[in-house]
């Protein structure tokens, strides 16, 4: 990307780092993920005062989860303020098998682009560990009322990425008459995944909305044996709002 092409992609990343919120860091990363049909998907970096430094969500999978809860898996690029960090590789080569093209735009007009495979060589995925039947199609279909919130659950948990602890999870945030909706997106590796409190707060940033909006929250979990979400939901909350969280 160079003149005209290179200063829209490093304006849309500066508008996506104004919603970052970094206060233990200080540091704003912007990104942008771009679909095959030209769909843009924007994400900022989100930290929680207070809680463990791995508890933070980066950029890329915020703009990865934008694209994802609306059900765009088909990308052509992303564009990043910063190189990703192997976290952010690792989380991104749970949804693409290394073809997507990675750029890197700086604030001196500097561009490097790489594609995830040569960002991230002898990758490890969930092939390696997987097997044909665990975390198949049918998933746990928990009860829910007849309601705006509950029908915003719903839709989330069936973005819901889940294959390695069998519980897709959502949490619905409402406030001043807004309903935004977060789900689990795990990682092969683990440690990368993304929580569904996490997810709904950074879609909520992401939306140009405060933290202080928020009124109220719902957890719904579909299987919670191994893998359960109300402490760390609870916690990443508490942190940033006094909003109450009913867990379903």
């Amino acid at each position: 990307m160079k003149g005209e092409d290179y200063h829209h992609g490093f304006e849309l990343l500066e508008q996506a780092k104004a919603f970052s919120r970094a206060p233990v860091s200080g540091y704003q990363v912007g990104a942008v993920l771009i679909t095959v049909q030209g769909q843009i998907f924007a994400g900022a970096n989100l930290e929680f005062p207070g809680q463990p430094p791995s508890s933070a969500v980066h950029a890329e999978q915020a703009a990865v989860a934008a694209a994802l809860l609306r059900g765009q898996r088909d990308w052509r690029e992303l564009l990043v303020s910063a190189p990703p960090c192997g976290h952010c590789r690792q989380f991104l080569r749970e949804f693409d098998s290394g073809s997507l093209r990675v750029r890197v735009l700086g604030k001196d007009g500097t561009e490097s682009a790489s594609t995830l495979g040569e960002l991230l060589p002898q990758a490890f995925g969930g092939e390696a560990f997987l097997s044909d039947t665990k975390g198949g199609t049918e998933r746990p279909n928990p009860r829910l009322p007849n309601t705006d919130w509950a029908a915003a659950a719903r839709e989330a948990l069936a973005r819901s990425h889940a294959p390695y602890s069998g519980n897709p999870a959502a949490v619905v945030l409402a406030g001043d008459g807004h309903l935004v909706a977060g789900a689990s997106l795990e990682s092969a590796a683990f440690n990368p995944s993304l929580g569904p409190m996490a997810c709904a707060l950074s879609q909520w940033r992401m939306g140009g909305r405060e933290f202080g909006e928020i009124e109220h929250t719902w957890l719904v979990q579909s299987a919670p044996r191994q893998v359960n979400w109300e402490q760390q939901s609870r916690a990443l909350l508490a942190s940033i709002s006094a909003a109450p969280l009913t867990a379903v």
